[in-house]
């Protein structure tokens, strides 16, 4: 996929100065379907993505993530103080880890990763661990 970015991004500037011009970009249609596979139908979509593309790089697909590292390193901690149980028995037990650690002083993190900990469901604890 990425040889295919970088193909139809160099041909991308070719594509946009023959605007008007049908002969040069069935020509071009023709060369990237021929260097890439594409269907020639799919090439013109492919040119649109490309220009609507962040130039950073960055991915934005998918969900957004909910809990961070910061609240998968405080499960992180729970998970080994209750001695790597599974993720159903920790889930019910998380709030009285998380009082014991606070009382002998073991516990570091933030009282919005505490929060965020406290409202992880059981499915997302099971995951995690």
């Amino acid at each position: 996929m990425a040889t295919k970015h970088e193909i139809l991004h160099t041909h991308l500037t070719s594509w946009m100065e023959a605007k008007s011009n049908k002969k040069v970009r069935s020509e071009i249609i023709k060369h990237v379907c021929f260097v890439t596979g594409m269907h020639p139908k799919s090439v013109p979509r492919a040119f649109q993505r490309e220009q609507l593309r962040d130039s950073t790089g960055i991915q934005c697909a998918g969900r957004p993530v909910v809990f961070g590292p910061d609240v998968t390193a405080a499960l992180y901690d729970i998970w080994e103080a209750a001695k790597y149980c599974c993720g159903e028995l920790l889930h019910s037990n998380i709030p009285e880890f998380i009082a014991i650690l606070k009382r002998d002083g073991q516990w570091s993190h933030t009282p919005t990763t505490t929060e965020q900990l406290l409202l992880m469901k059981e499915h997302t604890v099971r995951r995690r661990v």
